[in-house]
């Protein structure tokens, strides 16, 4: 190429340089703002994803506490169930000794009184015996 150029080529060839620039320009800022349409999908796709996970996360863990929440009430009841079933056999176990004793009370006064009764009765066979016994002499 020629050092020396005519002003109407030097102009000419500026123009188009600048025309060359204008539209690399424009084209990559066409590019770019593709670029942060695609990011800005990107991004929104990518936090509705965090958010759904997050949202799955949650629901599980709330699953995992209602489940938790179960079995200890289910526990607790089991306990309660227990602890009833024990009173129960703790009454019946007071109430078999109160009849045992009671029976033994019985058993006692009713040996108390035959023995009275024995007595009575040995004292009034003696007494008739002497009666007999005098009236036989």
């Amino acid at each position: 190429m020629d050092t020396k150029m005519k002003r109407s080529d030097m102009t000419w060839k500026t123009l188009e340089h600048e025309a060359k620039k204008s539209c690399k320009k424009k084209k990559n800022k066409k590019k770019n703002k593709n670029k942060k349409k695609e990011n800005k999908k990107k991004n929104k796709k990518k936090k509705k994803e965090e958010e759904e996970e997050e949202e799955e996360e949650e629901e599980e863990e709330e699953e995992e506490e209602e489940e938790e929440e179960e079995e200890e009430k289910k526990e607790e009841e089991e306990e309660e169930e227990e602890e009833e079933e024990e009173e129960e056999e703790e009454e019946e176990e007071e109430e078999e000794e109160e009849k045992k004793k009671k029976e033994n009370k019985n058993k006692k006064k009713n040996k108390n009184k035959k023995k009275k009764n024995n007595k009575k009765n040995t004292s009034k066979n003696k007494k008739n015996q002497k009666k007999k016994n005098k009236k036989k002499n």
